[in-house]
């Protein structure tokens, strides 16, 4: 029997993450990365029980669309899996990929109430791994965030899998053609309107032709470096982020740096103390759990003012003001911004607050 590495992968993955009696969705598009899917996840489903569905979003963006949902609800009604669907009206008129993101979310939680499965497993393959750390490398992410697509990750209260992250799109294509498995191409791929068509078949292959054909892995080798970055940081910091938890501090918007030196014994004090990377990134953390966007200069600000443990001063972080006091950093509100506050809750459970989670 051929080894199938592709095969093996997905086996694998669900063999490793898969749940008793716990339901998941497959997001079917119809292109080559999701039709791989949904075959590799049909074959397996008859050697080992799953619940699963398949859900599909008609974009309404080409004439082809609704021919193609059609053919993708007979293929999965013609195998028994249960088949849903969500036709949008057309092309949005601001950030075309921005809204229809949005509406696939927002469709994926409807069949999470309506279903009962909070799993998405998605078709991203080491091309979107690639091109979306290009993207966010130049949007300006921090390091250790650019490898933010993961194969496990969280969103809007959704559990995400992205079992084909390996593999390259050629390598899929090739599986899908050699068993003859049909799927759909979107021209809209090829639309150089869109960043991600502009980084896929512009920029990349002009890098490719600069440095050669290895600039590719050695791109996906800082990604790795990337998020292996963030695993040590969450481990570097997670002691002092579960007690700000515990001690209710960051409900009152506090961020102290100092609770290390509660320890009486010096070698644990060391052990725990943050380096500057670490205290820049807790920073960033706290920032985002509270809802509010922090700029790389107002990182490195706060960082200075917090390792001075003599500071007593306000300053302005974005339009709020937060006091710095003896390694304490505390947010102060209006009136107005209290009621904000209020009615902001972060997407997930406290004890479950990681970066690892992979917010996307």
């Amino acid at each position: 029997m051929t080894f199938d590495p592709i095969e093996t992968t997905l086996n694998q993955f669900f063999l490793r993450e898969s749940r008793p009696n716990v339901g998941f969705i497959l997001a079917l598009s119809g292109g080559p990365d999701s039709m791989a899917l949904f075959h590799l996840i049909r074959a397996l489903s008859k050697r080992m029980p799953m619940k699963w569905a398949v859900a599909h979003i008609n974009h309404n963006w080409r004439q082809e669309s609704t021919a193609e949902a059609e053919k993708l609800e007979k293929l999965c009604l013609d195998s028994g899996i249960p088949f849903y669907m969500k036709k949008l009206k057309g092309p949005a008129k601001a950030n075309k990929e921005a809204e229809a993101r949005q509406e696939r979310y927002a469709f994926f939680k409807e069949l999470k109430e309506r279903l009962g499965f909070s799993i998405i497993v998605l078709g991203h393959q080491k091309d979107d791994l690639l091109e979306n750390a290009l993207k966010r490398l130049f949007e300006g992410a921090s390091f250790e965030n650019v490898g933010n697509l993961s194969e496990l990750a969280y969103r809007e209260g959704l559990e995400l899998w992205r079992p084909l992250l390996v593999f390259e799109k050629k390598e899929i294509i090739s599986w899908l053609e050699q068993r003859g498995y049909f799927w759909f191409e979107d021209a809209t791929n090829k639309d150089p309107h869109f960043l991600r068509t502009r980084l896929k078949e512009t920029l990349i292959p002009e890098l490719e032709k600069a440095f050669g054909k290895g600039i590719k892995e050695s791109l996906i080798q800082r990604v790795e470096e990337s998020r292996n970055l963030k695993v040590l940081l969450e481990k570097q910091t997670s002691h002092l982020w579960n007690q700000l938890l515990e001690k209710g501090l960051l409900k009152d918007l506090k961020l102290n740096l100092t609770l290390v030196e509660s320890y009486d014994k010096p070698h644990i004090q060391e052990a725990l103390s943050l380096g500057p990377i670490e205290t820049h990134y807790i920073i960033k953390k706290f920032f985002k759990h509270i809802g509010m966007k922090i700029s790389r200069a107002e990182v490195l600000m706060l960082a200075r003012l917090l390792e001075d443990k003599h500071q007593n001063r306000a300053v302005q972080v974005g339009k709020s003001r937060v006091h710095v006091f003896r390694g304490t950093l505390k947010l102060l509100l209006d009136d107005s911004k209290k009621q904000q506050r209020r009615s902001y809750s972060c997407p997930k459970e406290p004890k479950a607050c990681s970066e690892l989670s992979g917010c996307v």
